[in-house]
């Protein structure tokens, strides 16, 4: 597997699992009555989304 490719897959990895947190801690905002705070992506699914427009498109910053 190229190095390209497999950088992709464990960035897509991450992606997903960043989500599935992000999720789960704006639920508990919610619960906590601080939806204000959960509004948005998070911090790490937004950087690792960069990340994999950087590896993708090499030349592009941020592409979602």
């Amino acid at each position: 597997m190229p190095n390209k490719k497999a950088a992709l897959e464990l960035i897509n990895q991450m992606i997903e699992r960043a989500e599935r947190e992000d999720a789960e801690n704006c639920k508990i905002l919610r619960q906590n009555n601080r939806s204000s705070q959960s509004v948005g992506q998070g911090w790490w699914p937004f950087h690792l989304k960069a990340l994999k427009g950087l590896v993708e498109n090499e030349d592009e910053w941020y592409t979602m």
